[in-house]
Formats: C-alpha cells, sequence, structure tokens
C-alpha cells in the first residue's frame, strides 16, 4: 500500500473573518467579486450561536452577483478540501443561488458546490473538494452569488487543507 501523510493546513488571510476595517467594503485578505448591485452587502455579523464575528452576505439584486475572492499558492497533483461554515439567517428564506468554487491557475479548472442550508440555530459545515492539475500554482477561492433569485447567508471559518485522501464515495459525489 501506499503511506498516506496526514493532511495539511494551508494558511489563508483571515479565513473566520474576524478582522475587518471600519468602511472597508470586504473583510481583510478577501478581494470584492463583482458587487455593484441594488440592494447588495457584505457586512460583519455576530451570530448567537457562532464563535466571534462571521461575514453576512446578503444579495437581493437578481442582476448582479457579488461575493468574495482569496488567492493562494497550492501545488501540482495535490488534492485539497476547502471548507466553509454556513447558516442561514432567522426570517430570511433559506439560502440558494449561493456558491463555493475552487478554481485552479493557469488552468483554470474548478471544482464548485451550492452553498444551501436551512439552519437557523448554528452554522454547517461544507467543503469542495479538488486535485490539482499538472503546472498548478495557485488557486482561487470564491464565496459569491449567481445572477438570479437573491440570498441571504452567514459565512465563517473558511479553511483548507493540502495532502487530502479522498474515498471513492467523495470523488463520486464531486464529479
Amino acid at each position: 500500500g501506499v503511506a498516506m501523510s496526514a493532511p495539511r493546513s494551508v494558511q489563508l488571510k483571515n479565513g473566520s473573518f474576524e478582522e475587518w476595517v471600519e468602511g472597508a467594503r470586504t473583510p481583510v485578505g478577501w478581494g470584492l467579486y463583482a458587487g455593484g448591485g441594488d440592494p447588495q452587502s457584505l457586512t460583519p455579523a455576530r451570530p448567537a450561536f457562532g464563535e466571534g464575528q462571521a461575514l453576512l452576505l446578503q444579495d437581493g439584486d437578481p442582476a448582479k452577483e457579488i461575493g468574495i475572492f482569496q488567492d493562494f499558492p497550492v501545488a501540482p497533483n495535490e488534492t485539497y478540501a476547502v471548507r466553509v461554515r454556513v447558516a442561514a439567517v432567522a426570517k430570511q428564506a433559506a439560502p440558494s443561488n449561493m456558491y463555493l468554487q475552487f478554481r485552479f491557475s493557469p488552468s483554470n479548472t474548478f471544482s464548485q458546490i451550492d452553498l444551501g442550508t436551512d439552519r437557523v440555530d448554528r452554522f454547517e459545515d461544507l467543503a469542495v473538494y479538488g486535485k490539482t492539475p499538472e503546472g498548478t500554482t495557485s488557486a482561487r477561492i470564491y464565496l459569491y452569488t449567481h445572477v438570479g433569485q437573491g440570498t441571504t447567508i452567514l459565512l465563517d471559518d473558511v479553511r483548507v487543507a493540502a495532502g487530502v485522501g479522498l474515498t471513492a464515495a467523495v470523488l463520486i459525489a464531486a464529479t
């Protein structure tokens, strides 16, 4: 058999959204994807069930996307997992049309999952997996909405692991 090493944590900037400069449009370490719609907002939030600060994304403009992204170095031919904690907001429709995308450069290939949840009392952990193609030097995480139905969602604790062993079931689910 092949010896598997334990997954390694990959350092992101401000994956828990604790750092936010007053008046900034995004959390520290994250770039703004799209935006400019009305109403749309990215704001710090402190849900009662959370640990510290989270990101509240609200998208009420059916014609515009909005989200955040972050780039980081990765190695080729390695399997990564990107995890995020998500929660719905009480008295709002359950989030939909909201995605976590994990994109590799320079190939521009990606893995993506829908970030739907109906939990209003706690965070739910969701993950996307991807194997970096030959020649990959960096990756980008997007947390974003598509054009269309609006959504409101709480996001927290984005983390990345490298050297993740995948079972056949996870690989089938990811295709």
